[in-house]
C-alpha cells in the first residue's frame, strides 16, 4: 500500500479513538460514533475514490458554522463541565470537516493537532479504566501517524527539489558506483529517487520504531507522573443530577406507580478493617447502613408519609463520642461519592478515631450523621472518612445498639412519647392483625413481641415483595390509607411497606418504633476486600426501643445499657433484591469483581494521585529509609562500633 493511503488510513483511525475518548468522558456516544462513521466514509470517498472533496471556501463556511454553534453553547452553560463539553464537540466537528477535504501536508498537521487536543480534554474527563487502555492504544497509533507523517513530508519535500535533469541524473549515477567502497551514505541518500525511498521503507522496521518509543514514553512518562511533585488537583466528576426511582431519600411517601426501577448507581465503598492487625476485617451477612431516622407518619390526600418532625432538642450538632475503653473495635473506612445532601452512611453506633476528617458530626434533632462545610466549598469529588464501631462480634453485626447518649434524659422521654404516636381509627385491621399475632405469640416482653410481629411480615408468606405497581395499582382501594390497604388488601410493596408496616404495629402494642432509612450490604469485592454500595441497596427497616430492664443479659455488659438499646427489625421478606447466593461466586461475578477491583486501582493511584495521597504512598516511604540509611551510615552508635573495631585490631 503506498505510503499516503498508510498516512491516510492511520490519521482516520486517530480521529475515531480521539473521539472515543471524549465519548467516554461525556457519557454521551452519538457524537463520537458519527466522527467514527465520517472518519470510514472519508478514507473511502474522498482519499481512495476521491468522490466527495470539500473545497475550500464550503469547508472554512462549515468550519465557521461549527465555531459558532459550540460558541453559543459554551457561553450558554454556567457549569465548567458542560462548557468543556461544548470545547470537545467543536474539536470533533473541525475534524470532520478537515477529513473531507484533499489532504496536504498542512491539513494532516491541523488533524494531528486536533487529535491531541481532543485526548487533552478527554484526559480531564475520562476518569475509567478503559479510558486507561484506550489512551495506551492511542499513544501507539499517534506515533505511528506522526513517523508516517514525517515520511510522507520529508520525502515529498525532497522529491520536489530533485532536478529532472537527465545527464545530471547520469553523471551522479556514475559517481555514485564509480566510489561505492568510499561514497558518503547522506549523499548516497540524496541522490536516491523518492520511489527508492519508500521502497526501502519495511513494515517491520516501522513497527519495530513505533514500539520502541512507545514502551519508552510510557517508562518516562509513569516515573514523572508518580515523581513529580503535585500542587493540587481538580476533579471534572459530575455531580449526582437526579433523583433515582429506587434509591436512599430523607423522606418516605407513599404514592408509587408504574415499574419501579434499579440503579446501578455507586453511592459509597465501605471497607471494615481491624485496627490492631490493619487488616480486612471478614463481615458474616450483609450489614446494615443508616442514612437517616423518621419517626412521624401522617397521610395527606391518600399518600403516606414518614417524616421528621421537632423534637425541640436544645443542640442541634455535636461532635461523636471517643472510642470507649476496653471495647472491640472495628473501624470502618468509607469512599462517598459525591451527593446534593450533607448526609453520611455508617454502621451504628459510631465513634470517632484518629482518622475521623474534623468537619464529621452528629446531628441530634435530625438522628443523622453530617459533615459540615464551609458555604464557599463545593463538594467535587468523593467524601472520605473513617469511623469506629463496636457492633461486629465474630464477624456477626449486632441487632441491638445503644440509646442516643447525646440529649437530656427529659428530652428522650419526649421523644419516646413521639415514637407512640398512632391514630388507631385510621388503622383498624392492621391492628386486628397486631393483636391476633400478639395473642398467638403469647409474649411476655416487647422484645419476643417485637420479634414476633417481625416474622408474621418477613416469614409467613402471606405479603409479597414488589415494585410493579402498575398490578398493585388496580387492587388499591381509594381513600384508604397505603399502609391499611397494604395490611388489609393487596399485601404487595417494597421494603418501606414492610418496616412501615411493623413500625405501625409495634406502636399499637405500646413498643415506641420509628423508621430507619440507609443501605443494606452491596457487592463485596474479595480481591480487595471492601463493599460498594449502590443505590439498588437502598432499604428501611425499623428501630424499636427497648427499656434498660428489657434487654437480655447477653446484652447488659455494654455501656449503652442505662438508657436503653434500639433493637434492629427487618420484616422485608429474604431475597427481596441482588443476586442469589449461589451466582456470587460464578466465573462471571468473580470477573466483575476483579474488573472492579482494577478500576478501584485505576482511581486510587492514577486519577486519584492527588498531593497528599503522593506524599504518604511515594515521599514518606523513601523519606523515611533515606532517613534511616542517613542513621545507619553517621549514627553515633555505628562510628562506636567501627572505632571499636579498629582499636581491638590493633
Amino acid at each position: 500500500m503506498p505510503l499516503e493511503n498508510l498516512l491516510q488510513l492511520n490519521i482516520a483511525a486517530l480521529v475515531a479513538m480521539g473521539s472515543l475518548l471524549l465519548g467516554m468522558g461525556q457519557n454521551n456516544h452519538l457524537l463520537p460514533m458519527f466522527a467514527v462513521g465520517s472518519a470510514v466514509v472519508s478514507v473511502f470517498l474522498t482519499d481512495f475514490w476521491r468522490i466527495i472533496r470539500l473545497n475550500t471556501i464550503v469547508a472554512n463556511i462549515a468550519g465557521i458554522l461549527a465555531v459558532v454553534f459550540c460558541l453559543s453553547d459554551f457561553f450558554e452553560f454556567e457549569h465548567k463541565q458542560e462548557q468543556l463539553f461544548a470545547v470537545a464537540n467543536l474539536l470533533v466537528y473541525l475534524q470532520i470537516v478537515l477529513l473531507f477535504q484533499k489532504k496536504n501536508n498542512r491539513l494532516y498537521g491541523h488533524l494531528l493537532v486536533l487529535s491531541l487536543l481532543q485526548v487533552v480534554v478527554a484526559s480531564a474527563l475520562g476518569l475509567a479504566l478503559q479510558f486507561g487502555i484506550m489512551l495506551v492504544i492511542y499513544m501507539f497509533a499517534a506515533l505511528t501517524a506522526m513517523c508516517l507523517f514525517f515520511f510522507h513530508r520529508e520525502l515529498a519535500r525532497h522529491a520536489a527539489e530533485e532536478i529532472p535533469n537527465p545527464s545530471s541524473a547520469a553523471t551522479s549515477q556514475e559517481n555514485i558506483q564509480g566510489s561505492e567502497s568510499t561514497a558518503d551514505p547522506f549523499r548516497m541518500l540524496a541522490n536516491l529517487s523518492y520511489v527508492e525511498l519508500v521502497r526501502d521503507l519495511t513494515l517491520g522496521g516501522l513497527v519495530r520504531c513505533v514500539v520502541t518509543m512507545g514502551c519508552a514514553t510510557m517508562i518516562i512518562s509513569c516515573a514523572l507522573f508518580f515523581t513529580i511533585p503535585r500542587a493540587g488537583t481538580s476533579e471534572w466528576q459530575s455531580e449526582r443530577t437526579s433523583e433515582q426511582e429506587i434509591g436512599f431519600t430523607p423522606k418516605v411517601t407513599f404514592n408509587e406507580t408504574g415499574m419501579l426501577r434499579r440503579s446501578g448507581q455507586k453511592v459509597m465503598r465501605v471497607t471494615f478493617v481491624d485496627p490492631h492487625s490493619e487488616e480486612p476485617y471478614p463481615i458474616i451477612g450483609e450489614p446494615y447502613f443508616r442514612g437517616t431516622v423518621l419517626w412521624d407518619y401522617s397521610t395527606t390526600d391518600g399518600a403516606g408519609q414518614w417524616r421528621q418532625v421537632d423534637l425541640n432538642i436544645a443542640d442541634e450538632y455535636v461532635q461523636l463520642n471517643a472510642v470507649p475503653v476496653d471495647q472491640f473495635l472495628i473501624r470502618q473506612e468509607i469512599v462517598l461519592e459525591p451527593r446534593r445532601d450533607q448526609i453520611l452512611f455508617s454502621v451504628y453506633p459510631i465513634y470517632q478515631n484518629e482518622r475521623t476528617p474534623n468537619g464529621v458530626i452528629y446531628n441530634v434533632r435530625e438522628r443523622q450523621l453530617v459533615h459540615r462545610l464551609d458555604d464557599n466549598y463545593r463538594q467535587r469529588g468523593e467524601f472520605r472518612y473513617s469511623l469506629s464501631t463496636t457492633t461486629f462480634a465474630s464477624g456477626w453485626q449486632d441487632s441491638m445498639i445503644g440509646h442516643c447518649q447525646y440529649t437530656s434524659e427529659i428530652e428522650n422521654a419526649q421523644e419516646i412519647r413521639q415514637l407512640l404516636e398512632i391514630d388507631l381509627a385510621q388503622f383498624p385491621r392492621l391492628k386486628e392483625i397486631a393483636d391476633s399475632v400478639a395473642s398467638d405469640a403469647r409474649a411476655t416482653d416487647r422484645l419476643s413481641l417485637a420479634r414476633a410481629l417481625e416474622s408474621h411480615l418477613r416469614n409467613s408468606g402471606d405479603y409479597q415483595y414488589e415494585t410493579d405497581f402498575d398490578r398493585v395499582q388496580a387492587l388499591r382501594q381509594p381513600g384508604v390509607d397505603p399502609i391499611e390497604d397494604f395490611v388489609g388488601n393487596h399485601r404487595s410493596g417494597h421494603c418501606e411497606y414492610f418496616a412501615s408496616t411493623l413500625a405501625l404495629m409495634l406502636r399499637t402494642q405500646g413498643i415506641p418504633s420509628r423508621l430507619v432509612v440507609g443501605y443494606l450490604g452491596g457487592e463485596y469485592n474479595s480481591f480487595g476486600k471492601y463493599f460498594i454500595v449502590r443505590e439498588e441497596h437502598a432499604h428501611a427497616w425499623v428501630e424499636a426501643y427497648l427499656e434498660p430492664d428489657q434487654i437480655p443479659p447477653s446484652h447488659r455488659h455494654h455501656e449503652w445499657t442505662s438508657s436503653g438499646a434500639w433493637l434492629r427489625l427487618d420484616p422485608t421478606p429474604p431475597g427481596h433484591g441482588g443476586l442469589p447466593i449461589s451466582s456470587r461466586n460464578s466465573i462471571v461475578a468473580r470477573m466483575t469483581q476483579w474488573v472492579d477491583y482494577t478500576q478501584l486501582l485505576w482511581s486510587e493511584y492514577v486519577v486519584g494521585l492527588n498531593s497528599e495521597r503522593q506524599y504518604k504512598s511515594i515521599y514518606r516511604p523513601l523519606l523515611e529509609r533515606i532517613t534511616n540509611f542517613l542513621r545507619v551510615v553517621f549514627g553515633r552508635e555505628t562510628w562506636g562500633t567501627l572505632l571499636q573495631q579498629i582499636m581491638e585490631l590493633k
